[in-house]
């Protein structure tokens, strides 16, 4: 007697188990790299506080003159990142409302406008308030995770301070753009252009580009966020006079809040 053979098409782990043997090495190496990637971008925002924190404890400690150990940095690491977390989340909302009115502004003008100059007029507009709102609350947010990692506040009460502390220097908070935001964002586009015209006849060098921007990007964030530190140290008057604390938290001495 004939054996009968199924001759039906594989599904689910025999469906994939063929399309494996159908796919070159290189596609499989492509896609492990996009999953590896998919988790760094996860796991990007807890390493980037943890970055943030050990900055911002490791200048403090040099703009008071004390010497910084790895071990230090590590507890202040640990220590810091759950709050600058919350930190993170009042930022984003304060920054999403505020780009989704500008979307939908700038979409009711542009469907509505009579002309094209009215458009462009309103574009320029909104994108204008856009871009002050935007160094408007950056500059915020590192304040407040200044006043987290230095005053042992974090979260609204946080932003509260920081909004005291940047009274004081609210008219150098546009040199402080114009200095610290407007090269980051000309050299990171130019970078980016660089790279997207750089050839891509190999996976390794597909890799080399991702490699070098995530460098830049590092280097850039590094350059805003000690800046961002030096900032809030000059809103002190007197910064011989701060009180330091001989609290221990997080692996640092904590500057306690001043009356503002």
């Amino acid at each position: 007697m004939d054996e009968v053979v199924d001759e039906s098409p594989p599904t689910g782990l025999g469906l994939r188990r063929q399309q494996l043997r159908q796919t070159g090495p290189c596609e499989i190496f492509k896609q492990v790299l996009m999953a590896a990637t998919a988790l760094g971008v996860a796991t990007s925002w807890l390493a980037k506080l943890l970055v943030v924190a050990a900055t911002f404890f490791t200048v403090g400690r040099q703009y008071r003159g004390e010497k910084v150990t790895l071990l230090e940095a590590l507890r202040a690491m640990l220590g810091l990142w759950p709050k600058l977390f919350v930190n993170n989340l009042y930022s984003t909302g304060f920054t999403f409302p505020v780009f989704m009115v500008s979307l939908t502004a700038a979409m009711i003008i542009i469907f509505n406008a009579s002309s094209d100059a009215v458009k462009y007029f309103a574009f320029v507009v909104i994108a204008l308030v856009l871009i002050i709102l935007a160094v408007a609350i950056q500059t915020l947010s590192i304040f407040a995770t200044a006043v987290t990692c230095y005053e042992k506040t974090y979260g609204w009460a946080a932003y509260e301070q920081a909004q005291k502390l940047l009274q004081r220097k609210w008219n150098s908070v546009p040199l402080f753009a114009l200095i610290f935001y407007v090269p980051v964002w000309i050299y990171a586009t130019l970078f980016s252009y660089l790279l997207k015209d750089l050839p891509r006849t190999s996976l390794l060098e597909e890799l080399f580009r991702i490699v070098s921007y995530a460098i830049v990007i590092t280097f850039l964030d590094q350059r805003l966020i000690v800046s961002g530190a030096l900032f809030y140290f000059s809103c002190f008057e007197k910064p011989d006079e701060q009180n330091v604390s001989d609290d221990m938290e997080a692996g640092y001495d904590s500057i306690p809040s001043q009356e503002v």
